[in-house]
């Protein structure tokens, strides 16, 4: 939102890709549940911030540039099933972890509920065939009218593949209740079962989530499914442990509360609705317009505790910023070497942010640079060198 305002529509459309690779569909789909505690609410109305990453996707001119860099290469193969919102985001993310990756859709084409059940009036075709673009730049290997159960066998599939994940979406789960059976554990509700944190559905290397899952589900609902199977399966794949650390799968509360009530919160919120055609888009100006309407919050709580945050950055976003524009600059070395590194920042944050750390990377960023570190640590080093070296060596005996 920041950078649109600013005019940067390039830099604010790869930000957007660089959590969800997917702009366009998730301009024209997405619920906006972020709308819903938007701090703005309290003067007037939510920042519409759906309709601003519309506005980007809709703006980009030529081929869409997707992200496209990887991990580098593993061995390790995971194939997908099912080639709607939450298979094709658990696909696009293994293969930029740099698994092998095979997608199996039981329709001749791509897309899932995005083009079999969504009519074009919502979601214009041209949108989906632009975004999905992004699979085969991937290079990840498509394979349409394969059913499982039907074409070929779950078993088989689990001998090629280190990993499976199931995400054929609600029909296609309940065709793989009634076609594989054998194996698969479903719920009271008639969907497969899975655990809701790991999507382990207790066949090792079996993975499922999903409106197969989970029953009907929104579009961005199913893109965060699709998420956390992928590192479920690459945790797997990796030996990794698949419930360690791992985000709860509905948010923790919000840092923050609004001023107005709940019935005058409801009153002035912007409520999704799926059953009628998309409105128009936002202009050039429109966009920037709705962006300058942002507040920019962030609760600085680090700030207030931290000397050193204090005497440098209004927020930690400032002061990425400073260290991002200019890295080798004398002003901005002296700041990053500044800091104690004593992680008082990650203890007073509600989301465990650590700027020390960030700080630290940036030191050593400086090193491989050649502009770390600054002169002032020479004697430092000097003594430290000393002491791990041949000249001097420290002889106590024991105690007592």
């Amino acid at each position: 939102v920041q950078l649109t305002r600013e005019g940067r529509y390039r830099e604010a459309l790869q930000k957007v890709r660089e959590r969800l690779p997917f702009p366009g569909i998730l301009g024209y789909l997405c619920t906006h549940p972020c709308e819903l505690h938007c701090k703005r609410i309290d003067d007037d109305s939510a920042v519409r911030i759906r309709d601003i990453k519309r506005f980007l996707a809709e703006w980009e001119p030529g081929p869409p540039r997707h992200i496209l860099d990887k991990a580098p290469a593993r061995q390790e193969q995971a194939a997908v099933v099912g080639g709607g919102p939450a298979g094709l985001l658990a696909a696009h993310d293994l293969a930029r972890l740099g698994l092998r990756v095979t997608l199996l859709e039981r329709e001749t084409e791509l897309g899932g509920c995005l083009v079999s059940k969504i009519p074009a009036w919502r979601l214009p075709r041209r949108v989906v065939d632009r975004d999905l673009s992004v699979v085969e730049a991937l290079g990840i290997e498509v394979r349409t009218g394969v059913a499982l159960g039907r074409e070929v066998a779950l078993d088989d599939l689990r001998d090629e593949f280190g990993a499976v994940l199931l995400l054929p979406g609600l029909p296609g789960g309940l065709a793989l209740l009634h076609s594989v059976g054998d194996g698969l554990r479903r719920t009271v509700r008639d969907t497969l079962w899975a655990d809701p944190l790991t999507c382990e559905t207790g066949i090792p290397g079996l993975f499922a989530a999903g409106a197969a899952v989970s029953g009907p589900c929104t579009t961005i609902e199913a893109l965060a499914f699709g998420r956390r199977a992928a590192e479920s399966a690459f945790r797997h794949l990796t030996r990794g442990a698949l419930a360690a650390g791992r985000e709860p799968v509905r948010p923790p509360g919000l840092l923050w509360t609004l001023k107005i009530d709940e019935p005058e919160r409801q009153r002035r919120q912007r409520s999704p609705v799926m059953l009628q055609p998309f409105n128009e888009p936002l202009t050039e100006e429109g966009a920037r317009e709705e962006a300058e309407r942002c507040l920019d919050c962030d609760c600085r709580l680090c700030v207030g505790e931290c000397e050193f945050l204090g005497r440098h950055c209004a927020s930690p976003r400032e002061l990425a910023r400073k260290v991002k524009v200019a890295p080798d600059d004398q002003a901005t070395l002296k700041m990053v070497y500044s800091c104690n590194l004593c992680s008082l920042c990650e203890t007073v944050c509600p989301e465990d942010l650590n700027t020390g750390e960030r700080l630290a990377e940036a030191r050593r960023e400086a090193v491989r640079r050649g502009g770390g570190p600054p002169p002032q640590h020479k004697p430092t080093l000097e003594f430290y060198r000393a002491g791990i070296g041949p000249t001097f060596r420290l002889l106590m005996p024991e105690p007592g």
